[in-house]
């Protein structure tokens, strides 16, 4: 009896430590409904790279639904931040640069960031006013800035490692992926 009762302790603490582990502790959505897998999939199948994409909407989702505007908005507020983010970190950077080249660099980066915080803080704007021509406008305004970026880092003489390279592939991604919601909104866009 005992051996059995052994056995049967055994098997319900791995049970109850596989539920543990399997079970998600963030506030994310692990799975989203088959229209809104539809809908992530038509923006995230015209990105670079889907799986970052993706992932973006899962982590930003809470509900397993949702429409293109509620994906629009999740993709312009991300841009939004990380575009911030990107610009505190480059004047970070510029604050410790110590050689001429690299810091022209940054401030060049540092321009255009600030263009790409202000393009989107004006699409976040149109976004809530529900005017979303202006908002796909304003957000248009974006690639040209961040990619000024991305050339000048690789522009001679450029520094040996780009310190932007993630944070300027993402930034790509993530405007792409905000115009592209964004053009769902718009009443006869493609």
């Amino acid at each position: 009896m005992d051996f059995v009762h052994c056995y049967f302790s055994l098997y319900l603490c791995l049970l109850v430590a596989t539920i543990f582990v399997i079970t998600p502790s963030s506030s994310a959505i692990q799975f989203v409904d088959a229209e809104t897998q539809a809908r992530i999939d038509k923006v995230c199948f015209q990105m670079e790279e889907y799986g970052f994409c993706n992932g973006v909407f899962h982590e930003g989702l809470t509900l397993p639904s949702a429409d293109f505007r509620r994906l629009a908005q999740l993709t312009i507020e991300r841009a939004s931040s990380n575009a911030s983010s990107t610009h505190s970190f480059v004047v970070q950077l510029l604050a410790q640069a110590t050689e001429e080249p690299l810091k022209n660099v940054l401030i060049a980066c540092e321009n255009a960031y600030t263009l790409v915080m202000q393009s989107f803080n004006k699409a976040v704007v149109d976004f809530y006013y529900n005017d979303y021509d202006s908002m796909v406008r304003d957000e248009r305004a974006a690639p040209k800035a961040q990619a000024s970026c991305e050339v000048t880092m690789k522009t001679p003489p450029a520094p040996p490692v780009d310190p932007l390279v993630d944070r300027n592939r993402e930034m790509r991604i993530l405007i792409a992926m905000a115009i592209v919601t964004g053009h769902e909104l718009v009443p006869g866009s493609p």
